[in-house]
This record gives C-alpha cells, sequence and structure tokens, in this order.
C-alpha cells in the first residue's frame, strides 16, 4: 500500500507542477499579450502622428504654391491695368482735342 499511496503522491505532485506551469505560462502568455498590445498602439500613434506630420507639410507646400500662383495672377493682372491705364492716358493726351471738337459739333448739329 505505501507503494501504491507513494505513487498516487508523486502523480498529485507532478500534476501540481504542471498545474503551476500552467499558471505560470498563462501569466507570462497574458503579460506578453499586453505587450504586444502596448507596441500596437505605441506604433499606431506613432503612425498617425506621423500621417499628420506629412499632412501637414503637404498642406503647408499646397498653400505656399497657391499663394506663390495667385500672387503671380494679381502682379499680372496689375500689369495689365497698368498697360492698359497708359494706353488709355496715351490716347486721351493724343485725341482729347480731338474728341472734345467732336463731342461740341454733336452737341451743335442737335439743336
Amino acid at each position: 500500500m505505501e507503494n501504491e499511496g507513494t505513487v498516487i503522491n508523486s502523480v498529485i505532485e507532478e500534476l501540481s507542477k504542471i498545474n503551476k506551469a500552467a499558471d505560470s505560462y498563462a501569466v507570462s502568455m497574458e503579460e506578453a499579450k499586453k505587450k504586444l498590445e502596448k507596441d500596437y498602439r505605441n506604433q499606431r500613434e506613432d503612425f498617425d502622428l506621423q500621417m499628420h506630420d506629412e499632412a501637414e507639410d503637404r498642406l503647408a507646400k499646397l498653400k505656399e504654391q497657391l499663394t506663390a500662383e495667385n500672387n503671380a495672377k494679381i502682379e499680372k493682372l496689375r500689369s495689365d491695368s497698368q498697360e492698359y491705364t497708359e494706353k488709355l492716358e496715351k490716347a486721351f493726351d493724343e485725341k482729347h482735342s480731338e474728341w472734345a471738337e467732336e463731342i461740341a459739333k454733336r452737341i451743335v448739329a442737335e439743336r
């Protein structure tokens, strides 16, 4: 009987060791899971930050490009307006007497 009792005790001890190892493995797996979740969260945050920074850079470049294009268009309009104004002033200087006489003739002719 003692032999049987010793065998049962040995089996119980082995089962206890296996149970402790399983518990230790479960704790280790839970810790690994938490570490993976933390690593994933950190990677996602890093990725989000990187995407945000890249989007900000693209927007800044686009804004700079559009501002430059608009400034060029404004300068072109300013230049065209100045050129047109100068042409009008030149035409007026050259023909204002002629135009005044024409206007006077029309006024006199209507009466």
